[in-house]
């Protein structure tokens, strides 16, 4: 549609100067010449020649100056149209390169999720239990509960005052440096995954995020909250928090209640 005007433009100067031609040719034609027919004389023919050029001359010389100012009007309206499509075009493919990234990192996720492995940690099973994948995650959700449980157990013993952040941090400090271990390379990577979602801004990033929450179990997530929580990385804090990451989580999945107040942004809490 751009390129329509210029054009019409064009068309309209052809027809002006034939018009202005044809018009000028009659004046001379009915005012010098009176009808009495074309003249033999060269002489004539010379002064005709002479009043068309010097009528014609000026007004095609503006005419053609027109012309050429509207072609390369025309030219660079082409030249900015194939900029455009080139840039969709490298866009597109920029686009369709990272989405075909993050699928190949969804399809890693999950082989990481298959390959966790955790024993029964509880007491009364005569034979140790191996878990893996999801059930493994909620087996050490577990486990994590269970430090807690061991080290309120271990302060009552001792006659200690109770005092429940410090203790949960001890129990953190035991279930990362022992069978949280195992997990820990999982979050990481899920950290990376929510940098390169949230990086990449030609690409649907809410759809994606919410694609990689629906990913993980409750208690993957619950697990991940704690791993927030005890590593305290600024970085991952903000993405959590930007993304709403732990909105369905239900608070009485956690711990400890009180946690869901360490991110607020992530639960969709307000400030």
């Amino acid at each position: 549609m751009k390129l329509l005007k210029p054009l019409n433009i064009l068309f309209f100067i052809f027809v002006f100067a034939v018009l202005f031609l044809v018009v000028v040719a009659s004046i001379y034609y009915f005012h010098f010449n009176a009808g009495g027919g074309f003249s033999n004389n060269p002489s004539d023919w010379g002064t005709f020649g002479d009043y068309l050029g010097g009528v014609l001359n000026p007004l095609f010389g503006f005419l053609t100056l027109i012309a050429l100012l509207i072609t390369i009007i025309l030219q660079k309206q082409e030249l900015d149209n194939t900029k455009m499509e080139l840039n969709t075009t490298i866009k597109d493919a920029e686009k369709k390169r990272i989405e075909t990234t993050i699928f190949q990192m969804f399809n890693f996720l999950s082989e990481l999720c298959d390959k966790v492995t955790c024993h029964s940690a509880n007491s009364i099973d005569v034979e140790s239990k191996l878990y893996t994948g999801k059930k493994a995650f909620s087996e050490l959700y577990y486990v994590l509960s269970a430090h807690n449980t061991k080290e309120v157990a271990l302060v009552l013993q001792q006659g200690h005052s109770i005092d429940e952040d410090r203790i949960f941090r001890q129990a953190l400090e035991n279930f990362w440096h022992s069978d949280g271990r195992n997990i820990l390379h999982y979050f990481q990577f899920i950290k990376q995954f929510l940098k390169r979602i949230d990086d990449n801004n030609l690409i649907d990033q809410p759809f994606y995020i919410n694609l990689l929450k629906s990913q993980l179990s409750n208690d993957e997530l619950c697990l991940f909250v704690y791993y927030c929580l005890w590593f305290n990385d600024k970085e991952l804090i903000a993405l959590v928090d930007k993304w709403e990451f732990f909105i369905a989580v239900q608070p009485n999945s956690l711990i400890k209640k009180v946690h869901q107040a360490e991110f607020r942004g992530a639960f969709g809490c307000p400030f």
